[in-house]
């Protein structure tokens, strides 16, 4: 949400539009070393590598993150290819619509401040998007000059440190089946939705109903107690 802020404070009447990609089979993906292999009661306990849903996997899968999210930063500005190199790995990539007159009219204004100051370095080159990662998730957003390079450098990154798809037999470290190749204003990210015309993120529509026959629940027991 501040790289949304500062990205209306630099392109005040663009389109910004927001994008993600899941890792495949991320914690399978790693590997323990064997001198890590403890002796449990007795016999030799070999983990060749997590599964999702272990209590510490994802933590431990935070170094292979930052390491992600500091070579998208780097390739951004040095991989000029990106979008040329990925593409053939994706679905067609495609942007909704531009934004009408009475669209842009609706966008939510960002007031630059001592933090927020917006997206141009001191030089006037622009910054790269920070490619926060949510575990396995990279969350992205740019403007439409730049979405789809920046969302085919963060892919070059995961490739980068994971592997290409080059092996049939090895599945891609990008999780295909999820990636959606369609890119607007709005998109469910990490259980949230996100809107940059709004500047806003709350809840999906069945966790709101969850919300409220939850807390109706409660109230009912309270009342009948």
């Amino acid at each position: 949400m501040v790289w949304l802020y500062n990205l209306r404070i630099t392109y005040p009447t663009d389109e910004i539009y927001l994008a993600d990609d899941d890792i495949s089979g991320a914690f399978r993906l790693m590997k323990y070393h064997p001198n890590l292999v403890p002796m449990q009661c007795g016999f030799c306990v070999v983990n060749t590598g997590g599964t999702f849903g272990d209590n510490t996997n994802p933590s431990n899968f935070d170094p292979l993150g930052l390491g992600r999210r500091q070579l998208a930063h780097y390739l951004w500005t040095a991989a000029a290819g990106a979008v040329a190199t990925i593409v053939p790995y994706l679905p067609p990539l495609n942007l909704a619509p531009a934004p009408s007159a009475r669209d842009i009219a609706t966008f939510r204004a960002a007031d630059p401040d001592t933090t927020n100051t917006g997206v141009m370095q001191v030089d006037g080159t622009r910054k790269p998007p920070p490619y926060n990662m949510h575990v396995d998730d990279a969350l992205c957003a740019d403007v439409g000059m730049h979405i789809f390079h920046s969302i085919c450098v963060s892919i070059l990154a995961l490739f980068w440190l994971l592997g290409f798809p080059t092996n049939p037999l090895v599945p891609s470290p990008l999780s295909v089946d999820k990636f959606e190749s369609f890119y607007n204003h709005q998109r469910k990210m990490v259980g949230r939705r996100f809107n940059s015309r709004t500047l806003s993120v709350g809840l999906l529509d069945y966790k709101l109903d969850q919300l409220r026959t939850t807390f109706l629940g409660k109230l009912d027991c309270h009342a009948y107690l």
